[in-house]
């Protein structure tokens, strides 16, 4: 059975190929005038080609079929900051946070006009294009992904081929016919000394030698908030927070700051480097957090390597070698990882994986609560 005339489009729009959307909607506008997801997607389409004015009048239409949805809401929201109507569009972004609290584009569009707000900085957000940043989601482009993959597996089986476990200064026995939660034990030795090499640092307290150093430490949180480098932030509240500072000041930054950072949900995408070897955040290394786990409690990493002692409990648990696969002088190290829930795909032992998740700690010592685990290797050559 084909494809129906708004499939076909949420499709062309999900690859970016906006025009050809609206050369296959625009037909078919009586059919579907009381539609929804056709005034959202036409809108979408307009919106991400630069035409506002259309883009106006189908979230209109959209809006007389549906008034309390984020999506429009933050669509509309986006239109009045291009207007320079930063009032009106923070009214739009409040209602949206009354319906999702933890949307990531209305919280981020928050701070923007909060701190930067004015109207040569929107006219620069316009000409730069980054604007779009605050642009209804568009998810990801199946062209791209497909691309990514097939590079992902040939680089990995040409990788798997090359540097195998001799290369490595961990003993790591692997069977091809054991089952899987047997197949990545290490013994209990092994991990006890890579785990107290590696997790033995305790909590660290931080002493602020004047008013103007830690007004310092302040502002930096402010500036990284706005960069959206969370990380960052997230290290100078962590300073704050276990230092010599007042209560107010503790207060302070345990309230509006974290605001901005819980709130928004954890990106992936932030953490992968670029064609510049640049990414939009800070992935910190494991020998950096091993020093002191403390300054980098609730950050966000993502490392990768092969996995040992896989669990299931109430969840999913394993050890990650992070850095194993590369040659002795990239193994950094193993970390305890522990999921709320059962991850949609288990690590693969056989393969290199990138886990995503947070840093937590428990009894002084650290450990990753994933989010996400990828059976490739992103931002290492292994």
């Amino acid at each position: 059975m084909g494809r129906s005339v708004l499939e076909t489009a949420r499709s062309l729009l999900s690859r970016r190929k906006f025009q050809k959307c609206l050369e296959v909607l625009e037909p078919a506008d009586d059919f579907y005038r009381d539609s929804f997801d056709y005034q959202m997607t036409a809108g979408l389409a307009c919106l991400y080609l630069g035409d506002t004015g259309n883009a106006n009048l189908y979230f209109q239409k959209a809006r007389g079929i549906r008034v309390t949805d984020p999506t429009l809401l933050n669509a509309q929201a986006v239109l009045f900051l291009r207007c320079k109507d930063s009032k009106r569009a923070a009214q739009y972004y409040l209602d949206v946070l009354e319906i999702d609290p933890k949307n990531k584009i209305a919280v981020s569009a928050l701070g923007f006009i909060r701190y930067k707000g004015s109207d040569e900085e929107i006219l620069r957000l316009i000409d730069s294009g980054d604007i779009k940043r605050f642009y209804p989601p568009l998810g990801p482009n199946p062209d791209i992904i497909l691309k990514f993959f097939f590079s992902a597996v040939l680089g990995v089986l040409i990788a798997m081929g090359v540097l195998f476990v001799r290369n490595s200064n961990v003993s790591l026995p692997f069977v091809k016919n054991q089952s899987y939660y047997e197949a990545m034990k290490l013994t209990k030795s092994e991990v006890n000394i890579a785990l107290q090499k590696n997790l033995e640092a305790g909590a660290v307290f931080y002493s602020f030698k004047d008013k103007a150093e830690l007004e310092k430490s302040l502002g930096k949180i402010v500036e990284y908030i706005k960069a959206e480098k969370d990380n960052l932030a997230r290290v100078e509240i962590n300073r704050i927070l276990n230092s010599n500072a007042n209560e107010k000041t503790k207060n302070k930054v345990k309230a509006e700051p974290l605001l901005y950072i819980n709130a928004i949900d954890p990106d992936i995408a932030k953490f992968i480097v670029d064609s510049n070897g640049k990414s939009k955040d800070t992935n910190f290394p494991l020998k950096m957090v091993s020093s002191n786990p403390y300054l980098y409690s609730d950050c966000l990493v993502m490392w990768s390597g092969k996995i040992a002692n896989p669990q299931m409990r109430s969840a999913y648990e394993c050890d990650l070698l992070v850095g194993y696969g590369n040659g002795k002088s990239s193994f950094e190290g193993v970390v305890h990882v522990k999921f709320k829930t059962r991850p949609d795909m288990l690590p693969e032992p056989e393969r290199n994986v990138t886990i995503f998740g947070r840093i937590k700690i428990e009894n002084g010592k650290f450990y990753i609560e994933g989010i996400n685990v990828t059976n490739h290797v992103l931002n290492q050559k292994f």
